[in-house]
């Protein structure tokens, strides 16, 4: 098994993007705390290859615990079109679509 690490302060510049001011270090700390749960690394970076290739030839997964997915309608960053694609692959997603939002609705229009 791969273990991933990622500089809290790098995180940091990366947050940067999706914000009209700046994240502090504790912000990008809280963004990395999903990370130290066994599993998401993994999760996340199958995600960003079905995102990439949404009809390669993966080993399905049941997934077996209630989804919710909130998207904003201007998202440049994750376009409601994968959302509307996973939820092809998994019909009891929840979708909420708030309008003329971006990423992050804190103001933002990406």
């Amino acid at each position: 098994m791969c273990k991933f690490y990622v500089a809290p302060a790098y995180f940091q510049q990366i947050l940067a993007s999706p914000y009209q001011t700046p994240p502090t270090l504790e912000d990008a700390n809280g963004y990395l705390l999903p990370f130290k749960i066994e599993g998401t690394t993994q999760a996340i970076l199958r995600s960003f290859r079905y995102a990439r290739n949404p009809n390669q030839n993966t080993k399905k997964t049941k997934i077996q615990v209630p989804i919710t997915m909130i998207g904003g309608e201007k998202d440049t960053w994750v376009p409601l079109k994968n959302g509307q694609n996973f939820i092809k692959e998994n019909p009891s997603t929840q979708l909420f679509i708030i309008d003329k939002v971006g990423h992050n609705p804190n103001g933002n229009s990406f």
